[in-house]
C-alpha cells in the first residue's frame, strides 16, 4: 500500500506568508482611508466602495467635504440679496407720491451690515446679507396714501420680486384736544393705535402706532390717511397733565373729543439686580391695565438705575423692565402715584455645544433661536438671534431660564435642533455634541400654461406644521421659509431638514400651487415641471348697511373642497384675492366682537352669513361688494 507523500514546505507555508501579508496591509489601508477624509467628515460622510479599476483616491476626491461646502456656504452668505417691493396706487398703477419706508429695528446682530431700504419710483428695494432668514418689519408711508406696515418679508437666496403692495386712501379721523376749564391744548403728542392690535413688530416686541400727529393752536388735530377705521386715540399730557386715552374711536365719522383734565400721577422705582446692584440703561415701560391699552411711557434708567414713569392717569398699569443680558420682568397691576417699586432683573443663562463636522480653523456666524421645551411640535418662542461658531464649538448666551431646545442653522448645513434642557439663571449648560449634515435637496422647475419658465419664489411651511396646512395659504404662514426662483423657474433649495412639508409656489399672474413633500437627509427630491395655471380673481368694498365703508372686516374665501384664504378690508374698504385657481370659491364675511360696537341704523352681525359663490375662471377678474348687517 503506498504511503501519501509528506506536504512540501512550500505548500505548507503558503497560507501563512498570505494571512501575514494581509494582517500588514491592513493598518496601511485603515492609514490610507482616513488620510482621505478629516476626522469631522468622517461622522457626516460616507464614500462609496471604489470600482475595481479606479485609482485609490478618485472616489474620496470626488466627495466633496462637508465643511468644505460649509465654508464656501458662508462665504457666499456674505453676498448681498435684494427684494422688490411693487407700490401700486388703488387703481392698480406704481404709486407716484413721495414714498418714505423706515425699517424697525432689526431682531439680529450679525458682523455684516443689516438690511437696508432704498425707495424708487413705484417700488421699494431692500437689501441684506444673504445669510439673515428674512427682512425685519417696515412701515411705508406715501402722501395721500394710508400707511402699511410689512411683516414676513421674505429672503430667498437670490434676488427676488414679491406681489404688489396695494394702497388705499385711507379714512380721516378729526377731533380736538381740551385741558381744564375746556381751554384748548396746543402742542400736544396725539398718537393713533391699531384697535386690533395687528400693527405689531413681534420681532421687536413691542407695539408700532398707527401715526402721530401734533395739536395746532386751538386744539385740533387729523389724521388725514388712517390705516385702520377703528382705532385707540392717545393725547400725551404735560404740565401736570396725565395722559388720556379714547379706547374706542371710528375714523371717517364725526370729530373725537380727546380731554386731559385729571392731574399725573407717576410710578417712580429702581431697576436693579437681585443682588442689589443698579442697572442702568434699562427700558421701563407702563401699559395701561386692560384688554389691549396701550401706553405711551417709556423710559430709560439713569446711571443709578432709577426711573420716573411720569404723565400717567390714575388707575392700575403693567410695568415691564428689560436690559441686555438680563431676564425681562413684569410686575401687574401697579397703581399710579406708587413710588421705591424696584424690579429685580436676573441674569439670563448660556449654552455651550460642539458641531462636529465644522470647518476647522475659522469663526462663522450661526443663527439660533429657542423653540419650545414642552412642545412635542417644537414650535419656535423667540425670533432668530446670532452666535459665532469657533473651531467648531458655539457659544449661546441670553437664554432665559426655563426649559427649552435650541434651533442651529449654518449656511451649507441642515438645521440642527437639541434636545429639550433646562436652563438656569447665570449658569451655562453643557448639551453636547451635534453632528452637522448636508441635509435634504429640493428641486423643480416651475413654468406658466404654455410651458413657459416662470421667476417667482416657493415656500415652506415650517417643520413643526408637517405636512396638514396643505389647504392654507403657506405664505401666511408663521415661521415659514422662502427661496427664490431662478431667472429660468428652476428652484435648487438645499440644506433642507428630513421630514413631511407644505410646499407653495407662487408666481405673478399666476394661481398658486401647493403640495406635501416628503424629504430625506442627504437625498434629492426633484418634483420634476410644476405647471402654473393663469390665476383669476375677486376684489370688491365691504360696507355696512349705512352704506359706509368698513375697515378691519375679515373675509373668507374657500374653494369648495380646496384652499381656504383670508384678506382683511382696508380702511376705504376694500378687499383683494388674488392667484386664485379656476372653479368653484365660496366667499364669506366674518364679523367679529370689535364690529359690532360700531355698526349704525341697528344693524347686527349675521351669526352664520351665507356664503357667496362665485365661479373663478382663469385670467379673469371678479367683483362683488358686501354688507355687514340684516
Amino acid at each position: 500500500m503506498a504511503m501519501p507523500s509528506p506536504p512540501s514546505a512550500k505548500s505548507s507555508r503558503a497560507p501563512a506568508l498570505l494571512l501575514g501579508v494581509a494582517l500588514l496591509a491592513l493598518p496601511a489601508l485603515w492609514l490610507t482611508q482616513r488620510t482621505r477624509l478629516p476626522e469631522a467628515d468622517r461622522a457626516v460622510v460616507t464614500a462609496p466602495a471604489p470600482a475595481a479599476a479606479a485609482p485609490p483616491n478618485e472616489t474620496a476626491a470626488s466627495v466633496e467635504p462637508l465643511s468644505e461646502r460649509i465654508r464656501a456656504a458662508v462665504a457666499r452668505a456674505a453676498d448681498p440679496v435684494h427684494l422688490t417691493v411693487p407700490l401700486l396706487d388703488p387703481f392698480g398703477a406704481p404709486l407716484t407720491a413721495a414714498i418714505m419706508a423706515e425699517l424697525s429695528a432689526a431682531p439680529l446682530t450679525a458682523t455684516a451690515a443689516g438690511p437696508q431700504v432704498t425707495t424708487t419710483p413705484g417700488a421699494l428695494r431692500l437689501t441684506a446679507p444673504r445669510h439673515w432668514p428674512a427682512f425685519p418689519p417696515l412701515r411705508v408711508s406715501a402722501a395721500g396714501f394710508a400707511p402699511r406696515l410689512l411683516r414676513a418679508l421674505p429672503l430667498g437666496a437670490g434676488d427676488m420680486t414679491i406681489d404688489p403692495i396695494h394702497f388705499s386712501p385711507g379714512a380721516t379721523l378729526r377731533g380736538r384736544a381740551f385741558g381744564p376749564g375746556d381751554q384748548p391744548l396746543p402742542s400736544r403728542r396725539v398718537v393713533l393705535w391699531d384697535v386690533n392690535g395687528r400693527e405689531t413688530d413681534r420681532a421687536a416686541g413691542r407695539t408700532l402706532p398707527l401715526d402721530t400727529t401734533t395739536t395746532d393752536l386751538d386744539g385740533g388735530f387729523t389724521f388725514a390717511h388712517c390705516a385702520s377705521r377703528m382705532v385707540r386715540c392717545e393725547l400725551e399730557g404735560g404740565d401736570g397733565l396725565a395722559t388720556t386715552l379714547l379706547a374706542d374711536a371710528v375714523a371717517g365719522e364725526r370729530p373725537i373729543r380727546l380731554d386731559a383734565r385729571s392731574a399725573a400721577a407717576p410710578i417712580l422705582g429702581q431697576v436693579a439686580t437681585p443682588a442689589g446692584e443698579p442697572i442702568a440703561g434699562a427700558i421701563v415701560v407702563a401699559t395701561m391695565a386692560g384688554p389691549r391699552e396701550r401706553s405711551a411711557r417709556r423710559v430709560t434708567t439713569d446711571r443709578d438705575g432709577r426711573f420716573a414713569l411720569d404723565l400717567l392717569a390714575r388707575g392700575y398699569y403693567a410695568v415691564t423692565a428689560e436690559a441686555p443680558g438680563r431676564l425681562p420682568v413684569v410686575m401687574r397691576r401697579v397703581h399710579s402715584g406708587t413710588g421705591g417699586l424696584v424690579l429685580a432683573l436676573e441674569s439670563t443663562g448660556s449654552a455651550e455645544l460642539e458641531l462636529l463636522g465644522a470647518p476647522a480653523g475659522v469663526d462663522l456666524p450661526l443663527l439660533w433661536r429657542l423653540l419650545d421645551g414642552l412642545d412635542p411640535r417644537r414650535r419656535p418662542t423667540t425670533p432668530f438671534a446670532t452666535a459665532r461658531l469657533r473651531d467648531g464649538r458655539v457659544t449661546i448666551a441670553a437664554i432665559p431660564p426655563g426649559r427649552h431646545a435650541l434651533e442651529l442653522r449654518l449656511p451649507g448645513a441642515a438645521p440642527l435642533t437639541t434636545d429639550a434642557l433646562a436652563y438656569d439663571a447665570g449658569r451655562t449648560t453643557l448639551v453636547g455634541s451635534l453632528t452637522l449634515t448636508a441635509g435634504a435637496t429640493l428641486s423643480a422647475r416651475v413654468v406658466d400654461a404654455q410651458g413657459q419658465p416662470l421667476s417667482g419664489r416657493a415656500a415652506l411651511a415650517a417643520a413643526f406644521q408637517a405636512g396638514h396646512v396643505v389647504d392654507r395659504d403657506v405664505f401666511a404662514l408663521p415661521d415659514h421659509e422662502e427661496h427664490a426662483l431662478a431667472p429660468d423657474g428652476s428652484l435648487q433649495w438645499d440644506g433642507l431638514p428630513a421630514g413631511w412639508r407644505s410646499l407653495a409656489v407662487r408666481a405673478e399672474g399666476c394661481a398658486d400651487h401647493t403640495q406635501a413633500v416628503e424629504l430625506a437627509d442627504g437625498r434629492r427630491l426633484d418634483l420634476g415641471t410644476i405647471r402654473l395655471p393663469a390665476a383669476g380673481a375677486i376684489d370688491g368694498v365691504v360696507r355696512r348697511l349705512s352704506g359706509v365703508p368698513l375697515g378691519d372686516a375679515t373675509v373668507v374665501a374657500e374653494r369648495v373642497g380646496g384652499s381656504r384664504l383670508e384678506s382683511i378690508t382696508l380702511a376705504d374698504g376694500s378687499y383683494r384675492f388674488d392667484r386664485l385657481l379656476p372653479g368653484r370659491w365660496e366667499l364669506r364675511l366674518l364679523p367679529s366682537d370689535d364690529e359690532t360696537t360700531f355698526l349704525l341704523d341697528g344693524a347686527l352681525p349675521a351669526a352664520d352669513p351665507a356664503p357667496v359663490l362665485l365661479d373663478v375662471v382663469s385670467g379673469t377678474r371678479l367683483r362683488r361688494e358686501l354688507s355687514l348687517g340684516r
